[in-house]
């Protein structure tokens, strides 16, 4: 094992509930090798050491590499890194809660690959317009003359646009409009309202 990567991790790094991008956690060890004088593994043998110590690069669907379980500590000298909290799934779910889970972040990420600004696109909507869409899918979500409603319009109170609003069973409504209220809680966080729960 790397004698410089045992130090970086031992004095630089700790455990923590979220991932780094392999890349910015690179740059924060070259940064700490300078400050140290040492001499750094190259990027290559980065990598591959950091799995000898437990973490394991992977790769994400856009192509970037992440390593779960690490965060890096704030020390002089050394850059900030972004890091993403992992998503872990407390006891006392069951099967079908898992996966009505990963149902409802699938479309979510769908979602946000078919918009080019992702999650900025939600930014330019008013405050609470996410949260009454996804009250509204929820609401009718099931509603047995559902059918009755126009596409592109299925209360009053609706305020998006008609492609938002595409019904074609039960399980459709309430998958989106869970995925609207995920949506609408990002966007709270975004704007730096705290979080509850």
């Amino acid at each position: 094992m790397s004698a410089t990567l045992n130090a970086f991790l031992r004095s630089a790094c700790e455990g923590r509930e979220a991932s780094v991008r392999v890349r910015d956690l690179f740059n924060v060890y070259t940064a700490f090798c300078d400050s140290k004088r040492l001499r750094p593994l190259t990027r290559a043998n980065f990598g591959r050491r950091l799995s000898h110590h437990g973490y394991q690069p992977q790769r994400d669907g856009q192509g970037h590499t992440w390593v779960a379980g690490i965060g890096v500590r704030s020390l002089p000298g050394l850059p900030r890194v972004a890091h993403r909290p992992v998503l872990l799934l407390p006891e006392g779910l069951t099967g079908s809660d898992i996966e009505a889970l990963s149902i409802v972040v699938g479309e979510l990420a769908a979602a946000r690959k078919a918009v080019d600004d992702g999650a900025a696109a939600d930014d330019e909507l008013s405050p609470g317009t996410l949260d009454v869409a996804g009250g509204e899918y929820l609401s009718h979500a099931g509603y047995h003359r559902r059918s009755d409603f126009p596409a592109g319009q299925p209360s009053d109170s609706w305020l998006l646009e008609p492609e938002d609003w595409q019904p074609t069973k039960p399980m459709d409504d309430a998958v989106r409009g869970c995925v609207f209220g995920i949506a609408a809680v990002a966007y709270r966080l975004r704007a730096g309202e705290r979080a509850e729960g």
